[in-house]
């Protein structure tokens, strides 16, 4: 199903919601994307249409099993992203979340799955030698002596 990048951000927020409130409202999107309620209605409108949540006029927002399936993927690619720019590259963690929503919609397959491995790759590297070292790399603009 082809959603937009803000379809596909209203959806996730809803997921993210859901995730730590059992009633979710217009209200609560609106906070936590930072826009006004007549935008929500009408994106939530939107993924009505397509089946991806339940609403009634003043009522909540309640996510189906089909959207739960694509915001559930959505919001997973975010996490690894948001991890590997964290984890790997030492992005500070407020950046990292910016960028990982913005990439979280284009990032090629191939592109995702390398960062991915990688950052599995890294993670079980014996005492994380290679990102000591990178860190040390960081802070002074030269390689560690081995």
């Amino acid at each position: 199903m082809e959603l937009t990048k803000s379809q596909e951000d209203y959806l996730e927020a809803v997921y993210v919601l859901s995730l730590k409130k059992e009633n979710v409202r217009v209200k609560h999107i609106a906070e936590y994307l930072d826009v006004k309620n007549p935008s929500v209605l009408k994106a939530v409108k939107i993924l009505k249409k397509k089946d991806l949540v339940e609403h009634h006029r003043y009522g909540f927002v309640k996510i189906t099993e089909k959207g739960k399936n694509i915001a559930k993927k959505i919001y997973d690619k975010h996490i690894k992203i948001k991890d590997f720019f964290s984890t790997i590259l030492r992005i500070p963690d407020e950046i990292a979340e910016e960028d990982a929503c913005h990439l979280e919609h284009t990032i090629h397959k191939i592109t995702f799955d390398r960062m991915t491995k990688f950052l599995e790759f890294i993670k079980n590297c014996p005492k994380g030698e290679p990102l000591e070292k990178f860190s040390y790399y960081l802070k002074h603009g030269e390689r560690p002596n081995d």
